[in-house]
Protein backbone atom coordinates (compact mmCIF):
# COMPACT_ATOMS: atom_id res chain seq x y z
CA UNK A 1 0.00 0.00 0.00
CA UNK A 2 1.25 3.09 -0.50
CA UNK A 3 2.02 6.01 1.71
CA UNK A 4 -0.23 8.99 1.61
CA UNK A 5 1.18 12.23 1.28
CA UNK A 6 0.86 14.38 4.30
CA UNK A 7 -1.16 17.60 4.13
CA UNK A 8 0.97 20.85 3.39
CA UNK A 9 0.68 23.43 6.20
CA UNK A 10 2.27 26.88 7.14
CA UNK A 11 2.86 27.80 10.70
CA UNK A 12 1.32 31.38 11.71
CA UNK A 13 3.56 32.60 15.11
CA UNK A 14 2.39 35.52 17.27
CA UNK A 15 5.08 36.89 19.91
CA UNK A 16 2.97 38.69 22.35
CA UNK A 17 3.30 40.60 25.31
CA UNK A 18 2.47 37.50 27.70
CA UNK A 19 3.18 34.31 25.19
CA UNK A 20 3.90 33.03 22.23
CA UNK A 21 0.85 31.01 20.46
CA UNK A 22 0.75 29.21 17.01
CA UNK A 23 -1.52 27.31 14.71
CA UNK A 24 -0.74 25.50 11.85
CA UNK A 25 -3.18 25.74 8.94
CA UNK A 26 -3.35 23.78 5.40
CA UNK A 27 -3.57 25.18 2.46
CA UNK A 28 -7.43 25.75 2.57
CA UNK A 29 -7.32 27.48 5.58
CA UNK A 30 -8.22 24.82 8.19
CA UNK A 31 -6.74 24.76 11.23
CA UNK A 32 -5.31 21.65 11.85
CA UNK A 33 -2.98 21.88 15.13
CA UNK A 34 -2.11 25.19 17.84
CA UNK A 35 0.12 25.48 20.80
CA UNK A 36 0.82 28.25 22.85
CA UNK A 37 3.79 28.55 25.71
CA UNK A 38 3.39 31.63 28.10
CA UNK A 39 6.27 33.98 29.99
CA UNK A 40 6.46 36.47 32.68
CA UNK A 41 6.79 39.87 33.03
CA UNK A 42 8.82 41.52 35.54
CA UNK A 43 7.10 44.67 37.53
CA UNK A 44 10.07 45.63 39.85
CA UNK A 45 8.51 49.22 39.79
CA UNK A 46 5.50 51.25 39.02
CA UNK A 47 5.96 51.62 35.40
CA UNK A 48 8.76 49.31 34.77
CA UNK A 49 8.78 45.86 33.06
CA UNK A 50 11.17 43.78 32.19
CA UNK A 51 11.10 40.00 30.43
CA UNK A 52 13.49 37.53 29.80
CA UNK A 53 14.46 36.86 26.09
CA UNK A 54 15.77 33.76 26.85
CA UNK A 55 12.20 32.70 28.19
CA UNK A 56 10.24 34.92 24.80
CA UNK A 57 12.87 32.25 22.35
CA UNK A 58 12.31 30.00 24.41
CA UNK A 59 8.57 29.72 23.77
CA UNK A 60 8.69 30.49 20.55
CA UNK A 61 10.86 27.52 19.94
CA UNK A 62 8.80 25.38 21.96
CA UNK A 63 5.22 26.67 19.78
CA UNK A 64 6.77 25.25 16.24
CA UNK A 65 8.27 22.61 18.13
CA UNK A 66 4.89 20.97 19.56
CA UNK A 67 3.12 21.57 16.66
CA UNK A 68 6.13 19.80 14.20
CA UNK A 69 6.17 16.48 16.65
CA UNK A 70 2.36 16.86 16.85
CA UNK A 71 2.13 16.61 13.13
CA UNK A 72 5.00 14.16 12.24
CA UNK A 73 6.50 16.29 10.02
CA UNK A 74 7.87 20.07 9.13
CA UNK A 75 5.64 22.90 7.76
CA UNK A 76 5.90 24.57 4.78
CA UNK A 77 6.55 28.02 6.02
CA UNK A 78 6.42 29.91 9.35
CA UNK A 79 5.21 33.40 9.56
CA UNK A 80 5.82 35.67 12.09
CA UNK A 81 3.89 38.42 13.68
CA UNK A 82 5.23 40.65 16.60
CA UNK A 83 3.95 43.97 17.58
CA UNK A 84 5.87 44.98 21.25
CA UNK A 85 7.57 48.24 21.07
CA UNK A 86 10.62 47.31 23.32
CA UNK A 87 14.62 48.10 23.88
CA UNK A 88 16.80 45.18 24.26
CA UNK A 89 20.92 47.25 24.82
CA UNK A 90 23.28 45.19 22.90
CA UNK A 91 27.19 45.07 23.65
CA UNK A 92 30.19 45.73 20.44
CA UNK A 93 28.87 41.69 19.87
CA UNK A 94 25.76 42.22 19.18
CA UNK A 95 24.96 39.99 22.45
CA UNK A 96 22.02 41.03 24.61
CA UNK A 97 23.48 43.10 27.86
CA UNK A 98 19.90 43.88 29.20
CA UNK A 99 16.38 41.79 29.31
CA UNK A 100 13.88 43.12 27.05
CA UNK A 101 12.68 47.00 28.38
Amino acid sequence: MAKSKPLSYIIGIDIGTGSAKAIAMTNEGNIIANSQFFYPTQNDQPGHSEQDLDAIWNAFVSCIKKIIDNLKYPPVSISLSSAMHSLVVLNKKNLPITPLI
